[in-house]
């Protein structure tokens, strides 16, 4: 009886949170698939992907820029919240991956090349 007692005393102390954060947007479209260096425009581009999160002027062209990042956090706190309010332990993990991908495109609106990363697929599952 008294295991039983201490078993429920702790699982009444323990409070554990999950949460999942995403800023930006998916990609639209597989970028190896869609996009032709020295073929593809500015204009398909967006028609394409839409607006993307930077665009930075250079000497001779343009940079575009699409960001989707995805976080996962959970939580794990022992507490009494009921007399003391007292705190005994929390613990955090939080993974935070991106997606990215650069397109460089010339004075004509012309791509001239891209690179493409991928890492939301290597978040740990919840």
């Amino acid at each position: 009886m008294r295991r039983w007692g201490v078993a429920l005393l702790c699982l009444s102390l323990c409070a554990c949170t999950i949460g999942r954060d995403y800023i930006g947007n998916e990609l639209r479209a597989v970028p190896g698939e869609v996009l032709k260096p020295g073929a593809t425009t500015l204009g398909e581009v967006l028609q394409t992907f839409g607006a993307p999160d930077r665009i930075q002027r250079r000497r001779n062209g343009e940079i575009l820029t699409y960001r989707f990042v995805r976080g996962n956090e959970s939580t794990l706190t022992l507490e009494e919240p009921v007399i003391t309010g007292v705190t005994f332990f929390i613990y955090t993990k939080k993974q935070v991956k991106a997606n990215r991908l650069t397109l460089f495109f010339d004075d004509a609106g012309v791509l001239e090349t891209f690179g493409y990363t991928t890492g939301t697929e290597e978040l740990e599952a919840l």
